[in-house]
Order: C-alpha cells, then structure tokens, then sequence
C-alpha cells in the first residue's frame, strides 16, 4: 500500500506533535509493515508521517487516514443562494466543496461566497447562482475531505436542489388606457441587482417605455415596488411589463388593457363609394372609441351617418337603417348610397355625448341615365330667327350627373306658348347625344311673340322641361286685320272700324312699322260699290294703321276689304254686312209695260223707296205718286187703282194703271216727299 508522506504538516494540526515512540500507527492501531500491507488489501487508507518540531528525535511515523466525504445536504435556497451542509469526515481538517449543473446542463459550476474557498466547518453559502432566463435550474453537490496536504475520497453527489429563476408578480394586472399603477415584486434576484421596470421592451435603455427601477437588497433576491406607472395610452389588448436586472435577471409579467369611457366615435371601415345612387361595394362602420381610439365593446349607441362635406348642394344618403345601434361598439352599416352630383364626399358619424368623427374623403361618379334635363337654357330671340343661345341637353343619373356614355337619341318640341299654332325647327331634330350631351343648333320659333318653353324627350328617359324664354317680334312680312270692318247702313261710316296691323311672320306685331297701307273692296255682292275712309292709304303707327270713317256706298250684302301695303303679303278682312241706308230715291223696280189707249196695262208699275246705294227701304211707307212725264202729244190722263199710294215695305206696286191718250211713246215719273223722283223707262201707247 502506498503512503504519500507529508513532510511538515498543518501547524494548526493537533497531531503536529513530538512523537514519544517509534513505530506506525494506523488510526492509533499499531500494525507492522505487514499487516498493513495485508490490510491495503481491503481498505484504502491515507497515510501521513509527521516529525518532532524540534526535529531532534529520530522520525518517527505515525500512521493515520482521512474517511470518505459525506454527500452534501440540509440545502436551503434563498433567492439565488444555497446554504449546504454535511457530516463530518473523519480526520478532516478541511473540505473543497464542488457543484454541477444537471439542468440545463450548460451553466457555470464556478462556486461563490464561503463555498468557493476550503471551509473548515461543515457548511458554507453559494452565492449568486446562474440563471438560465426565468426557468428553475437544478443542480447536484459533492465535497471532498482534506488533510494538510492529504485528499481523501470525494462524497457522492448530493440529491438534486432547485433554484428557482428571477419572477416579477404584479399587485394590478388590469387597467383600462387611462393607465394607472401597480405594485411590481420581483423574487430570486441577485443579491443588490438594479432593476428597470420597463413596458414591452426587454434591452435597456429602454426610453419611453421605463416605467421605475429599484434595486434588490445585498440581504436577498427579492425587493417589492410600489406605485409602478402603467402609462395611459396603451393599445387595447395583452402587454408585457419586464424586469431588467443590471446582472442579466430578466422575468416579465402580464397585463390586460380594455377600452376605457367612451368619448368618442370613428370610422373603423371608410365608406367606399360608388356609382350615384348604387349601394356602396365598401360599406362604412363606425365605432365607439375611448379617447385613445379604442372600441368600447360594450356599448350600443345609437350612431347617425350625414353627408359632411359634397361637391354641390342637395345630395341625399340613405342606408338600410340609420341611425343605427352600435354592437359591441361597432355600428356596420348596410345599403349605404348617395343621390347626388358626382364628386368628392366624406361622411359625419354622429352620437348623443360623443364626439362627432369624419370619414376619409371618397368619390361618387355618375350611375345609370334616368333622366333629361336643360345643361344650357334655350335663349330665345325674334320670330322666325335662328336663337344666339342654342339649347343644350343632358342625359343624366338620378343624381344630376351627365351619363357620358350615353348617345341616346333626343327630340325637342314646344311645352308652353303664349297661344296655339307655334312650330319649331332646328338643324337637326332628334338629334343624338355625344358624351351624354345632344348640343342643339339652328332653333328657332315662328309664332306667337310671348313665354315659351320646350320639352327634351327620349325613350326611357324622364321628360325635361326648359326655363322660359321669349319670343319677341320678326322681320315685317304681311298685314292683319287686327280688328275687322263692323260694316252697317249703305253710305254710312261703320260703327267699327277697321285696324290693319304690320306682322312678321308668326303674326306679331312689327312695331317698329310704319308701313303705307292701302284698304280696298276685295269682294262685294255685286258691283260698283265704293270705299271712302277718311284717310286711305294710310301710315301705320307702331306697326298699326287705325282707319276712320270708313263706308261703303253699294248694294247691300256681304262685304270683304283689303289691305295691301309695298313688300308685304296682302291681308283680307272677314265678311262684314252692309245693311240698307236712309230713304234718299225712289226707282222703277217694274217698269210700266204700257199697251192699248184707255186699256189697264199687262205689266203694272212697282216703285222702290230706296237708299243712296240703290237698297230697299224696307222700312219705308212713303206716299208714292205716279204721273206721266212724258207723251208724243198732251192732254192725255193716266188713271190708277190708287195713286198716290202708299209703299208696303218700302214697295209701292201700283194696279189698274192705264193712260187715255193719243197713242205714242210715254214715260211716267214717281214722286214722294224727301226722295228723288224716278223716272221709267219709255213704253208705247
């Protein structure tokens, strides 16, 4: 068996002393060099030689041996320190004390604090274990006795300990985004660590996200902060707040954030817009935020959509409802469209309490054509004249806004007229539309001068009605009795006299005219009547010639004048009648047929009481008297039934009437008070 020897020893040794008799001993048992060979054979020992401190003896060997180490135990864990303890080891002086890391594995053995040297005792402290994250690492102890300079057999492996990772626990985990504050612990620190507590950042220096630091007492791993911030304004949802530990301790922990008061509304989906009137591909949501933005999930306020800002005026939305309830504070709208001009809009969410929001700015172009409508009015202008403004059409949508894709063929005609009879003539009408827009040329109206509006049609499409224009007089192109001959008694000026007006050729008044116009007798019952008026021709004035005295001499019956005037297209008046006149002549309607001396004639003399125009007076009961006015001698004697006698209805018809006398050719007169004699024709006797 081999003996390492010690030359010296430990001064501190007890067995460092003058030794009284030679010899060897083992563990105070004196053996010879045989036994214990024999006893090397089952029983591993240490041996030491020690000398008198004088050193004036002879050497002399004391035998002795170091027992196997005792597996560590009685472990408690504090923090990121373990305390160990074990049993005695016979004959041990001292102990090195070795650890090892089973989970994970990999960690640093390196001993701190009083285990780290050759404690004499039977327990030490290991301080400041590592760490691996936040996870518990598991490790094993062994020691292994020491004499002087002599090492005996190391114990085995001590039962596994469990040291648990740096934790941080928070008092407060809820909070709403107005913030608030928390008590943050953390445990199993180092020892006098520095901690940052900073919100979902784990890397110093971490800004804006610090939230407080402190530091772990040199006493133990654990220190406890009170009133940690959680900063206001934090999104809705899960963060994370960390621990950073100056010596690499880096725990975390969870909070929630919900929405907090509701305050105000947004637009959690933009409107999408469209087509005018078409419900929208992208219908908008707006949501009940708290003041940082986030939904208040738990409200159902009643939120109203309104057009904010458009490109004109008058536009109308309409959803399938709104306003409409919030749930879980979104309110989803449906069936969204706007009616109106195509353009630029952005939409109002409104609820009682909340701050109003305004949608993104979105676009609404034009939809299907449904409708005409007067892009540019008609200008109107003078009969018969193509207008300087020509009307211009639109096919439009619902909306107002041109359907540029439409050639939709449009026809135009009068709507209104100040009386009947107008037509209207452009250039080409129906006329097709180009983009959406039938451009009108060459309009005109001949008829009567006064308000007018067209109509704008086409097929499928709502009829459009023109703003009023005016249509004012022409160029002179004819005459007009504007008002016509009254006619009345033969010779006599009518109690209505005629008006011949100057027109163009819708028949207004040109009354810029002072046209030369001349009245004459177009048509008469016979003929040889005459017109006198006091001046004809005649000037008109303002476009109208008002004659006077106007009459007819000439046979009773129906009447017609004309007007006639140079450049200008004749006019004839209506009929009017021309009536018989005063008693002014007497005439031999029937002339005496004459026949044998003394014998009553076959043809008996009928006298008129006439007017100046050669009309019966049928109103006269003058006293006629026949007499002879002439005879081829004298002394001859005419004899009537009755004579004088008088006129029924204005008709004197004699009978009875001969003459006694030499024969020969006769003429009779007929006489009556006031009236012109007649005389008859010559008849034989």
């Amino acid at each position: 068996m081999s003996a390492p020897t010690s030359l010296g020893g430990d001064p501190r040794s007890p067995v460092r002393r003058p030794l009284h008799r030679a010899g060897r001993r083992f563990l105070g048992v004196p053996v010879t060099v045989a036994g214990a060979s024999l006893l090397g054979a089952t029983v591993a020992l240490a041996y030491f030689v020690a000398s008198a401190a004088s050193g004036a003896n002879a050497p002399e060997a004391l035998a002795g041996a170091i027992g196997q180490g005792q597996a560590p135990g009685g472990f408690i864990v504090s923090g990121r320190d373990v305390s160990v303890s074990w049993s005695a080891t016979t004959n041990a002086f001292a102990y090195t004390i070795s650890r090892t890391n089973v989970a994970p594995g990999s960690l640093s053995t390196t001993l701190n604090g009083s285990c780290a040297g050759k404690p004499i005792g039977t327990s030490c402290s290991d301080t400041g274990l590592p760490e691996n994250g936040t996870s518990t690492t598991t490790w094993t102890y062994t020691n292994t006795p020491l004499r002087d300079n002599w090492i005996g057999t190391a114990s085995a492996s001590s039962t596994q300990i469990s040291v648990p990772g740096p934790t941080l626990s928070l008092s407060q985990t809820a909070f709403t985004t107005v913030g608030g504050a928390t008590n943050a612990t953390v445990a199993n620190f180092f020892d006098g660590e520095g901690v940052i507590y900073c919100i979902d950042q784990n890397t110093t220096p971490c800004g804006g996200a610090q939230l407080a630091t402190d530091t772990v007492p040199a006493s133990g791993g654990t220190v406890t902060t009170n009133a940690v911030p959680i900063p206001a304004g934090l999104s809705v949802g899960s963060h994370t707040v960390y621990a950073i530990g100056s010596s690499g301790s880096l725990p975390s922990a969870s909070i929630s954030v919900s929405a907090g008061s509701a305050t105000q509304l947004g637009f959690s989906t933009q409107p999408g817009g469209g087509a005018n009137g078409a419900s929208w591909a992208t219908q908008p949501s707006a949501a009940v935020e708290d003041a940082y933005g986030n939904t208040v999930t738990g409200s159902s306020a009643s939120i109203s959509l309104a057009i904010a800002t458009q490109p004109g005026s008058g536009a109308t939305l309409t959803c399938t409802t709104n306003p409409l309830a919030a749930s879980s504070g979104v309110a989803t709208f449906a069936g969204c469209k706007i009616v109106g001009t195509a353009g630029t809009y952005t939409l109002s969410a409104t609820s009682a309490g909340l701050t109003t929001a305004t949608s993104g700015s979105f676009t609404i172009t034009f939809g299907a054509a449904t409708q005409l409508a007067f892009s540019t009015q008609p200008g109107g202008g003078a009969n018969g004249a193509a207008w300087v403004t020509q009307p211009k059409v639109t096919v439009e949508d619902s909306g107002g806004n041109t359907v540029t894709g439409s050639s939709a063929s449009i026809s135009l005609a009068i709507a209104t007229q100040p009386g009947s009879g107008a037509t209207l003539t452009c250039t080409t009408n129906p006329l097709a539309a180009s983009s959406g827009v039938a451009t009108f040329a060459g309009c005109k109206i001949v008829g009567t001068a006064g308000t007018y509006t067209l109509s704008a049609t086409s097929a499928g499409l709502t009829t459009a009605t023109s703003g009023s224009f005016t249509l004012t007089f022409g160029a002179a192109t004819q005459l007009a009795f504007s008002t016509q001959p009254g006619g009345g008694a033969n010779g006599a000026a009518w109690g209505t006299q005629p008006k011949v007006t100057v027109e163009d050729s819708g028949g207004n008044k040109v009354t810029g005219s002072s046209a030369s116009i001349t009245l004459a007798i177009a048509s008469q019952p016979g003929s040889g009547a005459t017109l006198t008026c006091t001046a004809n021709p005649k000037s008109a004035s303002s476009g109208v010639a008002s004659f006077a005295g106007c009459k007819i001499v000439g046979s009773a019956g129906m009447y017609t004048l004309s007007a006639t005037s140079a450049g200008l297209t004749t006019a004839a008046s209506g009929s009017f009648t021309l009536t018989f006149g005063a008693a002014t002549q007497l005439v031999f309607s029937t002339q005496p047929g004459g026949g044998a001396s003394g014998a009553a004639w076959a043809t008996q003399p009928v006298v008129t009481v006439e007017d100046s125009g050669g009309n019966t007076v049928t109103s006269s009961l003058a006293s006629i008297t026949l007499a002879i006015a002439s005879q081829p001698g004298s002394g001859a004697t005419l004899t009537c039934t009755t004579n004088p006698l008088a006129a029924s209805s204005g008709v004197a018809s004699f009978a009875g009437c001969q003459i006694a006398g030499t024969a020969g050719s006769y003429t009779l007169n007929a006489k009556a008070t006031g009236l012109t004699t007649a005389i008859s024709a010559s008849f034989n006797i």
